[in-house]
């Protein structure tokens, strides 16, 4: 992939890569919509980052799909979610999006 990028292309990205970790970080989890609302950027865009990211390692996609609760690092969002009007299985479809270093991301099965 790193061959094609021109290199001012490739700083751009660096810089926006940047941008993504510190929404996750603010937030302690995060999904695209919400990544590319903040930032101002379209989801495109921002999926392919957040692919690059989990690839390199610097972030961990989660699947919610088969858990029965939220796990801790989603538990202190729950309220905000509800008043967006997000909820029960939308929550568990979506994708969300981890720092890499954090100890609580791994899913029990």
């Amino acid at each position: 992939m790193d061959g094609f990028i021109p290199p001012e292309d490739k700083k751009a990205g660096a810089d926006l890569e940047d941008q993504i970790l510190e929404v996750i970080k603010d937030h302690g989890c995060s999904y695209p919509a919400e990544i590319a609302g903040e930032l101002g950027k379209s989801k495109d865009t921002i999926y392919l980052r957040l692919r690059h990211m989990a690839h390199l390692g610097t972030i961990k996609k989660v699947d919610l799909a088969r858990l029965t609760s939220p796990p801790s690092w989603l538990k202190p969002r729950m309220s905000e979610l509800w008043a967006r009007g997000i909820k029960g299985d939308v929550i568990k479809r979506m994708s969300w999006y981890v720092e890499a270093d954090n100890g609580e991301n791994k899913v029990k099965k």
